[in-house]
């Protein structure tokens, strides 16, 4: 079964290296880092299972719409 999983720190290193194989698991990704950029690039090796947000982990109203984003997701990935 598919998940939805929130990475953070997935703009490189571990973070990165575990996005894209969980990805290739077929799990749909929500990748979390400030860098924009490089989330986007981590993004284009996920094979479109991956959503970007960029923020910052110390802000509790970027959390939240972190949070709020990776529940849609999941509802979105549920059989009928």
């Amino acid at each position: 079964m598919s998940k939805v999983i929130v990475i953070t720190g997935a703009s490189s290193g571990i973070g990165a290296a575990l996005a894209e194989l969980l990805a290739s698991q077929e799990h749909r990704v929500v990748l979390v880092a400030r860098r924009q950029q490089a989330l986007e690039d981590v993004a284009s090796r996920c094979s479109g299972r991956a959503v970007v947000h960029a923020a910052d982990v110390t802000e509790r109203a970027q959390v939240r719409r972190v949070v709020d984003d990776a529940a849609r997701a999941s509802r979105a990935t549920r059989p009928s």
